[in-house]
């Protein structure tokens, strides 16, 4: 509970606000905005001060001018409780900063209490217990002191006991001995009470260590806190960003998606990634973004900005950038060969003259109003926010994953910066692919809003191939569903079986030619590989689900030559993540919006938009295709951001459906070799916990081909689709050398059947080939 209270949090880097939402934060060091903030009771303002960037001298400085500046206001000083919000592995000037916010509300006759040091960063594993503070690296917890951080060339530490943390960092003016202590069972059995006792023993600037490994810990200090300062005492804090969401009223995350990203009216349809922070796993992000070809990459070259070549190379990339924003999202960066001197002062200089440069880019491509700007690095967020957009103050909306990536919206800036999302992203924070998702996320949040709404709500134009046993009723369902549907069938009984709810076409070019997207419903990688490129035949003409683009009129090229750089492909077969991935390279500088998207369910749900579709692709290709989808399928979740994500996930549906058929019929066949009443069997299994969806569906065409052998004659999914799908997760096993024996005996009794002549029966005849009776 945050009450009256009024929270200022000094912040040594520009990244601690990744734990709290709907605050302000303050880029410039005019106490006037906190002060202005701050006028509302159980408000919070952070300033930004990167204080951890300076000496001791002028940390303190600042730190004293910024409180003065508060204080000066009657309003605004009235319940102030300051924060000096600095790193949960105890960098930074952990002793001379709470001791120079102490001092300067002592000259405005405020005198502090008691210190809390509370440094848990939970989302990141940073904790305290029994008084020992713990940083997780690699999954393993360890005391702070055998990491990296306490070896850390400017604030290095060789204690992780806050207590003898203390001592050690303040040189034996803070007794380890003379430290309060809040443990985790004064929290959990004492509750608020007890806390509140061990608060109120603290006087004359006490330092007290809060131990906490959950917020609820933390929330109980807080409400501690507010019943103190309720009495008239002061308090101050030192601390990680977690103790900052308590202290300010807040709980829980506020997980930012596109439907809550606000993209202002009247910004382009792009936006822009600036890129300074040169830690490995920065470029390796990068590197993760470009393979997803969602960027067009602009290059600032270190060696031509340290000679006469300067301006007119900034001049170069200013102009390449605001030509290519109005077409592509775009990422500025330095390049990676750093520049360095023997000479301290000279190596400075160099860095200060590239991130001069970063920033003078910024400022001057700002105009052009990009829909969103991403800062990668933490020095680097800070500058192009302040320096570059000229952000006074900006309000932190949420983050992108609990405790990391603050999303913030300018709300005091230069006229076309104002609204715009501003994204923080610290240099060593995230996975492999977390820029590349951050980018996906905004760029979904551009496409929603796009200028047509009707036009976003569904493709104007729908290219669909392939009218096979599962396509043709989906093609009615989108119909159904209000889309302009052109369909392409090798078989012409297919194309005029769906002619009520699409227009059928003479050729998949047809079909694809001013399509905004294109569906692909084939049975085989050869067949999309024919539909895509026109190589060679992709089956026989009788098949509804053989596609030989060649043998179409004008199509002997495949649909390649239809596909435009706007043109989204929708790939709903089940063909394997290779085949996903070949295709991807082989329209590379065609189009990158591909959608993997393979369907399950059967016939029945096909007919009536019940699907499961599982989505693998960048989240604006994505939300392209988005209505469609939902209009196909009860669920269809994005499992991935890359296309041949969904087939990952649809080859282990398909080693799960083929084994359970397979285990269906091995058991049926087995009952009736005991001479069991089958149609018995499977009424009574099938209430049990035996029961699946495969042995109620598939049993149950079973227990019917039993009795009459032309039942399996009335396909509703062919053996060879799953002759095909198992043979797809055998080769997906191989290739991350995994064992799947139960898979491997499943596709043998299909490779059984297929050799029995059963290819184009019912894949329920497993039961026939096991039970032995046929063929």
């Amino acid at each position: 509970m945050a009450g009256s209270r009024r929270l200022l949090v000094l912040d040594d880097d520009p990244t601690g606000s990744q734990c709290v939402a709907g605050i302000d934060v303050a880029f410039d060091l005019d106490p006037a905005i906190p002060a202005e903030v701050l006028t509302e009771p159980g408000s919070t303002c952070f300033v930004l001060t990167n204080t951890r960037a300076l000496d001791e001298a002028d940390a303190v400085c600042l730190n004293r001018r910024l409180v003065a500046g508060v204080l000066a206001d009657p309003v605004a000083r009235e319940g102030l409780h300051v924060v000096s919000r600095s790193d949960s592995t105890l960098r930074g000037h952990v002793i001379a900063e709470p001791v120079a916010i102490a001092d300067e509300l002592a000259a405005h006759d405020v005198a502090v209490d008691a210190i809390l040091l509370v440094p848990a960063m939970l989302e990141a594993g940073r904790y305290t217990e029994g008084d020992v503070h713990y940083a997780v690296v690699d999954g393993v917890p360890r005391r702070v002191e055998d990491t990296d951080f306490a070896r850390d060339a400017t604030f290095g530490y060789t204690r992780s006991d806050l207590r003898e943390f203390l001592e050690e960092r303040s040189g034996g003016a803070v007794r380890a001995a003379d430290v309060l202590s809040i443990g985790l069972d004064d929290i959990r059995t004492g509750g608020v009470g007890r806390v509140h006792e061990i608060l109120a023993a603290a006087r004359d600037r006490r330092w007290v260590v809060v131990n906490a490994t959950e917020y609820s810990d933390m929330e109980v200090v807080a409400e501690a806190v507010s019943l103190l300062e309720a009495e008239g005492r002061t308090l101050i804090t030192r601390c990680g960003p977690s103790f900052v969401r308590p202290l300010a009223g807040q709980s829980g995350a506020q997980v930012v998606d596109p439907a809550s990203i606000t993209i202002p009216a009247g910004r382009l349809a792009h936006g822009l990634v600036v890129v300074g922070s040169h830690v490995g796993l920065t470029t390796t992000q990068l590197r993760a973004v470009q393979e997803r070809g969602t960027l067009v990459e602009v290059e600032l070259h270190v060696p031509s900005l340290l000679d006469d070549r300067r301006e007119q190379h900034l001049g170069e990339v200013v102009e390449r950038l605001r030509a290519a924003l109005q077409e592509d999202d775009c990422v500025l960066y330095t390049s990676r060969d750093l520049v360095r001197s023997d000479d301290p002062a000279e190596s400075l200089a160099i860095a200060r003259s590239v991130s001069d440069a970063v920033v003078e880019v910024v400022r001057r491509v700002r105009s052009v109003k990009p829909a969103w700007v991403v800062a990668k690095g933490g020095i680097t967020s800070h500058e192009v926010a302040a320096n570059g957009l000229g952000i006074r103050r900006a309000r932190v909306e949420g983050q992108f994953w609990p405790g990391q990536v603050s999303l913030f919206s300018a709300q005091e800036a230069p006229e076309e910066v104002m609204g715009a999302p501003y994204v923080v992203f610290p240099g060593n924070v995230g996975g492999e692919q977390a820029l590349a998702d951050v980018v996906d996320r905004l760029a979904a949040a551009v496409a929603a809003v796009a200028p047509a709404p009707d036009a976003a709500r569904a493709p104007a134009t729908i290219g669909w191939i392939g009218l096979g046993a599962m396509g043709a009723p989906m093609v009615r369902t989108a119909g159904a569903a209000g889309f302009a549907v052109r369909a392409f069938d090798l078989s012409p009984d297919a194309r005029e079986a769906v002619a009520d709810a699409a227009t059928p076409v003479n050729s998949a070019l047809e079909a694809a030619t001013a399509a905004d997207v294109v569906v692909v419903m084939v049975a085989t990688p050869a067949q999309l590989e024919s539909v895509l490129l026109g190589e060679g035949t992709s089956g026989t003409s009788g098949s509804s689900k053989s596609l030989g683009t060649s043998t179409a009129p004008g199509a002997s090229g495949g649909i390649v030559s239809a596909l435009t750089a706007d043109t989204t492909l929708l790939i709903m077969s089940t063909v394997g993540p290779a085949a996903i991935e070949a295709t991807v390279t082989a329209l590379e500088g065609i189009t990158t919006h591909v959608v993997d998207a393979p369907v399950s369910g059967g016939v029945a749900r096909a007919g009536t938009g019940d699907l499961l579709i599982m989505v693998g692709g960048a989240e604006p290709h994505v939300a392209t295709v988005r209505p469609l989808l939902d209009a196909l399928a009860a669920n269809a979740p994005v499992v991935g951001p890359r296309p041949g994500d969904g087939q990952r996930f649809k080859v282990v549906n398909q080693l799960l459906c083929g084994v359970h058929i397979a285990a269906a019929g091995e058991a049926l066949a087995l009952a009736d070799s005991m001479g069991l009443d089958l149609k018995q069997v499977h009424e009574v299994l099938n209430t049990g916990a035996a029961a699946s969806f495969m042995f109620g569906d598939r049993g149950g065409r079973m227990v019917e081909g039993a009795r009459d052998d032309a039942a399996f004659d009335e396909v509703r999914s062919a053996l060879s689709i799953f002759v095909k799908d198992m043979g797809l997760v055998s080769e997906a096993a191989r290739e991350v050398g995994q064992e799947v024996p139960l898979a491997a005996s499943a596709e043998g009794i299909y490779q059984r059947g297929s050799e029995l002549g059963h290819d184009r029966k019912d894949d329920s005849i497993v039961f026939d080939v096991l039970r032995g009776e046929k063929g």
